[in-house]
């Protein structure tokens, strides 16, 4: 039986699941802050290396052949609705649960400074030009499975 999530908060509690365990599956121990007001939601302590990542997980499903991840957060606050988006320091890894293929990519938040409002990431290759070349510029969803540090 195929369960379909329409609310919000249930999408980003699976993509929050299947972030932790594809993490744990890599070989992180996963901690889970009290707040639900910080800028991540889970820390990845790599046993490796002795290291804690802040990570913050997205839910996006596929239009097009990419996964569109938006780089801000938006909330409910007293003015109405708010929309930041992500200081450099909120976050070291940005995590994308894609429903459509079952995967989990990672971006260090180094990689998505310089973008003004979203990241992309690629699932089916390009249609190429007339020469042939697929552009030096396309990011594969799937260069980014694996955890960017360690």
């Amino acid at each position: 039986m195929e369960v379909i999530l329409h609310h919000t908060k249930d999408k980003g509690d699976l993509g929050l699941i299947k972030v932790m365990s594809d993490l744990s599956e890599q070989g992180f121990k996963i901690l889970t802050p009290f707040s639900e007001h910080l800028p991540f939601d889970l820390v990845a302590f790599s046993p490796k290396s002795g290291s804690l990542y802040k990570v913050q997980v997205k839910y996006k499903t596929l239009s097009r052949g990419v996964v569109s991840i938006p780089l801000r957060t938006s909330f409910l606050g007293q003015e109405g609705s708010v929309v930041k988006r992500y200081k450099d320091t909120d976050f070291d890894v940005i995590a994308v649960y894609c429903p459509d293929i079952k995967s989990c990519a990672y971006l260090s938040s180094e990689s998505v400074a310089h973008l003004n409002n979203s990241a992309t990431l690629r699932v089916n290759l390009p249609k190429v030009g007339v020469s042939g070349i697929v552009s030096a510029g396309v990011k594969m969803f799937s260069d980014y499975t694996s955890f960017p540090f360690d």
